[in-house]
């Protein structure tokens, strides 16, 4: 409606009747667009809300599972059974592979890598923290 309201004010410009239908149907593609708009930006905003809160357990899994490869590690060398912290540890461990596709690999000294892809999230002691970045 809007380019045929183009085509009337191009063929007929001293009518200000095609002129004011022109505006019209311009502010209604302008108020389409802006709808469009906020309801795009909307959504990207709750999905980015639902994302920051994903990646946050994913973290603090991953951070769980760092200290339990410390506590392992320690129990082991003291001569402790680690059998409950290697519990709670492989519990963590699936909510990764679960959340993720994440994978492990026990090292030698107990300690546990967890990877997604090819990247290192947990490697021992330490972690790699995920973020949500762009606007």
């Amino acid at each position: 409606d809007m380019w045929d309201s183009w085509g009337d004010v191009a063929n007929n410009p001293q009518l200000p009747a095609a002129r004011a239908a022109l505006i019209q149907q311009s502010k209604t593609v302008a108020d389409g667009l802006n709808y469009a708009h906020d309801a795009l930006a909307s959504q990207w905003g709750q999905t980015r809300k639902e994302l920051s809160a994903y990646i946050e357990e994913v973290n603090t899994a991953a951070k769980t599972i760092a200290q339990l490869n410390d506590s392992i590690v320690q129990a082991k060398a003291n001569g402790i059974t680690v059998n409950e912290l290697e519990d709670r540890r492989d519990l963590q461990v699936l909510s990764l592979s679960k959340l993720t596709g994440a994978t492990a690999q026990v090292r030698p000294n107990g300690a546990m890598d967890v990877y997604i892809g090819n990247s290192t999230l947990v490697s021992e002691f330490t972690t790699r923290d995920l973020a949500v970045v762009g606007p």
